[in-house]
């Protein structure tokens, strides 16, 4: 008759604590990882929330330029305007 449930080789008991040790290193060395991921993440959003607001910034100061511009010349911004027009429809003629 076969055993239902045999014993395992000696070999496989005694690499038991390697294979436990090795799992522990490889869960670290991803923990580590992680931790350092999240870090790099972590500055990229502040970068990038940084620029956002810079972008913002400039926008708004463009934006009113423009329009103090436009208020002290509008003749000359109509002018301009029409000729931006004429040369776009230039370019896209066939």
């Amino acid at each position: 008759m076969t055993e239902l449930n045999p014993k395992p080789p000696a070999t496989v008991t005694t690499l038991h604590p390697h294979i436990d040790h090795t799992a522990q290193r490889v869960k670290e060395a991803t923990a580590e990882g992680i931790d350092r991921l999240t870090g790099v993440a972590s500055s990229a959003l502040t970068q990038f929330d940084k620029r956002t607001e810079q972008l913002k910034s400039l926008h708004a100061n463009v934006s009113e330029q423009a329009s103090g511009s436009v208020r002290q010349h509008p003749v000359l911004t109509i002018g301009l305007a029409f000729v931006a027009g004429v040369l776009l429809e230039q370019l896209t003629r066939d």
